[in-house]
């Protein structure tokens, strides 16, 4: 079956807006018109359906190069009839070096309540061709399937089907995609798509680090381990209670893997802050079994969102068993931030503990870097680096006003790697409906025309690939 092209792109290349009309008209059905307000859609989306409907691959002639970048729109496309509840998920494409060919429609997967994304996240690049969706199975519950795509032929293997939730990605490691399912951990094989049991049935608590997991058994033990994806192998056992698992503030893991650090929350209430108190820290050596608890005297106060944080509190390892913290306590007489910072060195094989007072805090070496921020955007007022700000500043930049709701669900955006190109869905306000494609290197923008069928999702994931 041939893919449905829409129309062709408008441009603006220089600060003017400058039109480009090309009547290139889409074939495609009018979406359902919305029931009654006030009435509830009933649900006619099948329990028992195919996880792939139809496919719609570009001919050999018209595949693009390998390294290609393309942006995948994961849609929800609305099906049902007045008064009735149902989509289906797709997957469509655009490639901003082909702009004429518009956003073409690739795949329909199974009628569902969501879109499809990433099995895992964009810090797994490589393996976005992993993709899952969420099925409706009764109303409440749902059931995941995960498919592998090929972008450059968009050939499309179903992995697994109507697995119980969550079944939703935890990382990877050599030949191995690990998911968290209700059963606890399990590993996928990311190229036959088999999926086991580890050789230690367990549950994921915290990712540590990316080569160590802390997980709890689930076979009759609880004890706590420490578990390598990339090797697929897991360390001694070792007692972590409930309680400190469940007040845990931070895990930090020494060079040497003997060592595993555990900063507690100081209280269990949220009430009487500001205030000094002691946060306990917990050391585990994982060679001998053997735990070790130290006080470091902290200040907390009110969180917004959470119950209370450390503001002047950090830790890090500074040789291969050497922990070093942090600490700072309001001082009023103290110039320019205000605060008396102590900084404390534990030498863990020894237990030996010893302290010196520093001028400021260390500096957080572990954030993101900063978005690619063209030079000519410093002009544009309330310009930040999140991906919205900057991509409403663009448009800004080229003479496009864009009435934005500070809401981010009513927007979609999404960056290729480099930070340096970007697509935006407008899903609400002046510009409702639009697509932006936006080149911040080159300063070029172009809206590209919404396929009818897409212009009522409001469930819409997006990502960039190469092929």
């Amino acid at each position: 079956m041939k893919a449905r092209t829409p129309k062709k792109a408008r441009s603006w290349t220089s600060r003017g807006l400058f039109f480009v009309l090309l009547g290139i008209s889409c074939a495609q059905a009018d979406p359902p018109p919305r029931p009654p307000i006030g009435t509830a859609p009933r649900s006619i989306i099948p329990a028992d359906q195919p996880a792939l409907g139809k496919t719609w691959p570009p001919p050999k002639d018209e595949q693009v190069p390998p390294g290609t970048e393309k942006i995948v729109l994961f849609t929800r496309e609305p099906v049902g009839k007045t008064g009735e509840w149902d989509f289906i998920a797709g997957a469509w494409e655009f490639i901003p070096s082909r702009p004429a060919q518009g956003v073409v429609k690739r795949a329909e997967f199974a009628h569902s309540s969501w879109s499809a994304d990433p099995l895992l996240d964009d810090c797994h690049r490589d393996l976005l061709p992993f993709v899952r969706l969420q099925v409706d199975k009764r109303p409440g519950d749902y059931t995941v399937n995960v498919y592998r795509i090929d972008y450059t032929t968009w050939d499309i293997s179903v992995l697994a089907e109507s697995k119980p939730a969550p079944f939703t990605g935890l990382g990877a490691g050599a030949d191995n995609i690990y998911v968290d399912s209700s059963d606890g951990m399990l590993v996928m094989n990311r190229y036959t798509g088999r999926i086991d049991t580890p050789s230690v049935p367990c549950k994921v608590l915290e990712q540590v680090s990316k080569t160590a997991w802390l997980v709890r058994r689930t076979d009759g033990d609880h004890g706590a381990l420490l578990f390598d994806p990339s090797t697929n192998r897991f360390g001694s056992q070792f007692d972590l209670t409930e309680s400190d698992h469940e007040r845990n503030r931070c895990y930090l893991l020494s060079p040497s893997r003997r060592f595993l650090v555990s900063v507690l929350d100081p209280v269990e209430n949220a009430t009487g802050f500001p205030r000094e108190e002691d946060t306990p820290v917990k050391i585990y050596d994982l060679i001998t079994g053997e735990v070790h608890e130290y006080k470091v005297r902290t200040f907390i106060k009110n969180g917004r969102g959470v119950r209370f944080i450390l503001p002047y509190f950090t830790c890090w390892f500074s040789g291969p068993d050497e922990l070093r913290f942090q600490s700072g306590l309001p001082d009023r007489f103290r110039k320019p931030a205000g605060v008396a910072v102590t900084e404390s060195t534990f030498e863990l094989k020894t237990g030996s503990r010893t302290e010196r007072k520093v001028d400021r805090l260390r500096e957080d070496k572990s954030a993101q870097p900063p978005r690619y921020r063209p030079s000519y955007l410093t002009a544009i007022d309330d310009v930040t680096d999140e991906d919205q700000d900057l991509a409403a500043a663009f448009l800004k930049y080229k003479g496009i006003k864009w009435k934005r709701e500070r809401d981010w669900s009513k927007a979609r955006v999404a960056y290729n790697t480099k930070g340096t190109r970007f697509f935006l869905r407008i899903l609400s306000g002046n510009l409702e409906g639009s697509f932006f494609l936006g080149d911040l290197e080159k300063g070029d923008l172009l809206e590209i025309p919404v396929p009818r069928d897409l212009k009522d999702d409001n469930a819409m994931n997006i990502i960039w690939v190469r092929n």
